[in-house]
C-alpha cells in the first residue's frame, strides 16, 4: 500500500485541496499553479503574469499564507489504511 492511503482517502484529500484553493482569488490560484504544479521560477511567473519577479514572490507568498490560514480552520480528512 502507498503512503497516501486508499483511493477514497486520496479522493477526499484532493477534494480538500480543491476546497482550499477556492479561498484564493484567480490571480493567487494562477500563481500557485505555476509555482507548485508547474515548478516555474519566480522570474518565469512574473513574465507569464506580466508582473515583476518580486511581485510574483509576494503573490505566491500571500497565497500560501491564505492557504495555511484556511487549512488550519479546515483540517484535512484522515488518511485511511
Amino acid at each position: 500500500m502507498d503512503t497516501l492511503g486508499t483511493d477514497e482517502s486520496r479522493d477526499q484529500r484532493q477534494e480538500w485541496v480543491a476546497q482550499l484553493l477556492k479561498h484564493l482569488n484567480a490571480e493567487q490560484r494562477q500563481a500557485i499553479k505555476l509555482r507548485i504544479v508547474k515548478a516555474r521560477s519566480y522570474a518565469e511567473i512574473g513574465r507569464m503574469l506580466g508582473i515583476s519577479e518580486g511581485a510574483a514572490r509576494v503573490r505566491v507568498h500571500r497565497a500560501l499564507l491564505r492557504l495555511r490560514d484556511v487549512a488550519e480552520k479546515q483540517p484535512p480528512p484522515p488518511v485511511a489504511d
